[in-house]
C-alpha cells in the first residue's frame, strides 16, 4: 500500500514539474507574437492593395489625359481652316492726282464706283487669321491700264462665331493716268470684315467688308465670293 502511495506521489511531482503541452498554447508572449505577425502581414495586404489601386488610378489618369491631348489636337485641327477664294462685289475708289484745270474749276481728285473681282488665300484658325488678297477693277474705263490692289493681313476671330477682323497693309498699282508714275506703288491700311461659315464640304461662300486708306488713295467696299478647301 505504501508503495502504490509512494509509486502516486512521484506521478504527481512528475505531473506538477513538467507543464503540459496544453499550457504552453496559453504562453502570452507566444500569443502577442502571433498576432503581430497576423497583424504585419494584413497591413502588408492592404498595401498591396492600396498600391495597386493607386497604380490603376494613375493609369486611367494616363489613358485620360491621353483621350484629352488627342481630343485637343482634333480639335485645334478640325478648327484650322485653309481655303483660296474667289469673288466679285462692289466699291468705291478715290485718288488725289495733280490739278487739271477744267470749266468748274480745278479737278484735283478721281474718284467713282466700281466693280471688282477678286481672289484670296486664308488661313484660319481657333483665335486668328492669315488672309493674302488681291483686288482688281472690273472695267478700267478710259484709263489705258487696270488698277489693282494686293495686300497681307492678319486678324482675330470674334469669340466662337465665324467673323474675323484683320489689318494689314495694302499697296495699290495703276491707280489712274494721271496719278504720277513714280509714286507708284502706293500704300496704306487695309482692313476687312470677314464672314466665313464652316461647312461640311470643300467648297462654302464668304461675304466680307474691306477697304484701304493711304495718303492719295481710299477704297471701301463689299465682296461676296466662293472658298475652296478645308473648311470645317
Amino acid at each position: 500500500m505504501r508503495v502504490m502511495a509512494l509509486g502516486f506521489t512521484t506521478i504527481c511531482l512528475l505531473a506538477a514539474a513538467v507543464p503540459a503541452p496544453a499550457c504552453a498554447a496559453d504562453d502570452p508572449d507566444k500569443d502577442v507574437t502571433r498576432e503581430e505577425v497576423e497583424a504585419k502581414k494584413r497591413e502588408v495586404r492592404e498595401m498591396e492593395r492600396e498600391l495597386r489601386r493607386q497604380e490603376q488610378e494613375r493609369e486611367r489618369e494616363s489613358r485620360r489625359d491621353g483621350d484629352d491631348r488627342e481630343e485637343r489636337r482634333t480639335a485645334r485641327r478640325r478648327e484650322t481652316r485653309m481655303w483660296i477664294g474667289v469673288g466679285a462685289g462692289v466699291g468705291y475708289g478715290a485718288v488725289d492726282v495733280p490739278c487739271q484745270p477744267t470749266t468748274f474749276g480745278d479737278d484735283c481728285r478721281e474718284e467713282g464706283i466700281l466693280n471688282t473681282y477678286s481672289a484670296n488665300l486664308t488661313l484660319a484658325g481657333r483665335d486668328g487669321a492669315i488672309r493674302l488678297r488681291g483686288i482688281r477693277d472690273a472695267d478700267k474705263g478710259d484709263d489705258a491700264r487696270t488698277p489693282y490692289e494686293t495686300a497681307a493681313l492678319v486678324g482675330t476671330r470674334f469669340g466662337r462665331s465665324d467673323w474675323y477682323g484683320l489689318v494689314g497693309y495694302g499697296r495699290f498699282r495703276n491707280v489712274d493716268d494721271r496719278y504720277p508714275k513714280d509714286q507708284e506703288p502706293t500704300g496704306g491700311f487695309a482692313w476687312e470684315i470677314l464672314f466665313a461659315p464652316s461647312s461640311q464640304g470643300h467648297t462654302g461662300l464668304e461675304l466680307s467688308f474691306l477697304g484701304n486708306t493711304g495718303e492719295d488713295v481710299d477704297f471701301v467696299g463689299f465682296n461676296l465670293g466662293m472658298r475652296i478647301g478645308a473648311l470645317r
